[in-house]
């Protein structure tokens, strides 16, 4: 018998930096964090440049329904508060540009 003894899997969330909910190609229309899914709890916060809470979600997945175009164009920092397997309260955050083209 072989006993093996060490972390569970260990995952990165990678928050994609670029929301373009004014167009009309249906693509990058929403906030993205690539694996959050796989986070037990979460809780997502995009803050503006003047340090208010524009937009916040608990248990956040890329599917949410949130109409992105009701953020105004500029930047936002985006922190992710998490919980996973073995891991409490870790912090990942990302700098996210909403644009608008014509």
């Amino acid at each position: 018998p072989v006993l093996a003894i060490g972390k569970g899997a260990e995952f990165k969330l990678i928050i994609h930096d670029m929301i373009t909910p004014f167009t009309l190609d249906e693509k990058n229309d929403k906030l993205y964090i690539e694996n959050i899914e796989q986070a037990i709890q979460n809780e997502v916060k995009l803050i503006d440049r003047w340090g208010n809470v524009a937009a916040e979600w608990t248990n956040f997945t890329n599917e949410v329904e949130y109409d992105f175009s009701r953020l105004s164009p500029g930047n936002y920092i985006c922190l992710v508060t998490y919980s996973a397997q073995g891991q409490n309260n870790v912090t990942a955050k990302g700098m996210v540009t909403v644009l608008k083209s014509n």
